[in-house]
């Protein structure tokens, strides 16, 4: 298993599991979580990944260091597969992809929160994963980062667009892209502006 998947064959730059209650602990979360899930292949999976050295080396390292590390990975074991398979660049490509798309047309406020915050965990933890393993430079962390802020930000303005159109309070220029021509701008500056989030 270990050979197929990123992060795996990586296990000198881990951080130390120095709270190995704590570990056990996520690990008992993780078979019980991967014995509730509806998909058989996807139990099977996480099963295995637990069992397999670098696999459980990985678990634990994020489990005894980092109790929200901890929750995205034990909330999302989907993601996680996915991660780990398809690596971090396409891991953070699917999450952007998906923020691009419906969320920014999404009129419900509620859901668009809930989409942004998935969103947010999901990005959180592929650039910790790449961070901790050493696969990404600082630069393309801080680029991940700032990526993603951009992306969550102008998913928010659409739908604040769309809503503010809906209501008859403007007029769009551009109704399948709300954005463009909406005379609205946002300055980043700092960190932001800068690309270099983190």
């Amino acid at each position: 298993m270990t050979q197929d998947l990123f992060f795996l064959s990586v296990t000198d730059p881990l951080p130390k599991v120095n709270d190995p209650a704590r570990a056990a602990l996520g690990l008992q979360h993780w078979e019980e979580r991967t014995a509730r899930l509806d998909d058989s292949a996807l139990a099977a999976f996480a099963c295995e990944l637990a069992k397999d050295p670098a696999g459980r080396r990985l678990l634990e390292a994020l489990f005894a260091n980092s109790p929200f590390l901890t929750h995205c990975v034990l909330t999302d074991i989907g993601f996680l597969a996915r991660l780990l398979k398809q690596g971090p660049e396409a891991a953070l490509n699917e999450v952007l992809a998906g923020l691009k798309g419906e969320p920014g047309r999404e009129p419900d406020k509620a859901r668009l929160m809930t989409a942004l915050r998935v969103a947010r965990r999901r990005v959180a933890l592929t650039v910790a994963l790449a961070d901790i393993t050493a696969s990404w430079p600082l630069e393309r962390i801080t680029e991940a980062l700032t990526a993603f802020a951009d992306t969550a930000l102008s998913a928010t303005v659409c739908h604040l667009l769309l809503g503010a159109a809906k209501r008859g309070d403007i007029v769009l220029a551009d109704g399948t892209d709300p954005e463009r021509g909406c005379g609205y701008a946002v300055l980043g500056m700092g960190k932001y502006g800068a690309r270099e989030l983190n």
